[in-house]
């Protein structure tokens, strides 16, 4: 169909504002936008700043994406606000308005080591679950090597954000290289001894 081929050349609009939890604006919020190629598969688009009134407009094609938005503001200590993680189908010009949630940040200190490997850990990976799962499909729940590889977010490969006030599982999964292989172990960074 014609008309559909054009339709699916064209840009459409992805708009709207990005505020706290409170419905403040929250300015300069850094947007990454990510395009599905495959199941489960993601590519890196583009990155985008919200104006100084929390506004973003990002011109897109049709199609499915996946948008992360990261805020902090250098006066605090660690990030303000969790990773807020989007999926949208974009089929028509679209008004999206995204509320943040308030972040703490987790600072992993160390090397990961195993008995039978002779070196650290080359590559560390930590994945979040969170105890409300409702939370779980709308922040960033991936952080360390594969994040870095995925994204140039600027987050520090041992940094873990978080919703704050939320109880979470850290789980590190370190790839190390044993004999002629490599070899993935997971520790889980939060139970109690």
């Amino acid at each position: 169909n014609i008309a559909t081929q054009i339709r699916a050349d064209q840009n459409l609009s992805l708009s709207g504002f990005i505020v706290d939890p409170k419905g403040k604006p929250v300015k300069h919020a850094l947007i990454f936008v990510l395009r599905k190629i495959g199941f489960e598969e993601w590519k890196f688009i583009c990155k985008r700043r919200s104006n100084s009134s929390g506004y973003y407009q990002i011109s897109l094609p049709m199609g499915t994406y996946r948008i992360l938005i990261f805020a902090d503001y250098n006066e605090t200590p660690g990030y303000d606000y969790a990773v807020r993680m989007l999926d949208i189908e974009l089929s028509r010009d679209t008004r999206l308005n995204i509320t943040m949630i308030y972040g703490a940040s987790i600072k992993v200190i160390g090397k990961a080591l195993a008995a039978l490997s002779p070196e650290p850990a080359r590559h560390v990976t930590y994945r979040v679950k969170l105890k409300d799962e409702r939370l779980n499909k709308n922040v960033l729940t991936i952080f360390g090597a594969e994040l870095e590889g995925a994204i140039p977010t600027g987050i520090q490969g041992n940094l873990i954000v978080v919703p704050a006030n939320t109880e979470v599982t850290v789980i590190a999964e370190a790839h190390f290289v044993m004999e002629r292989t490599i070899e993935e172990i997971s520790f889980n960074l939060t139970s109690k001894p």
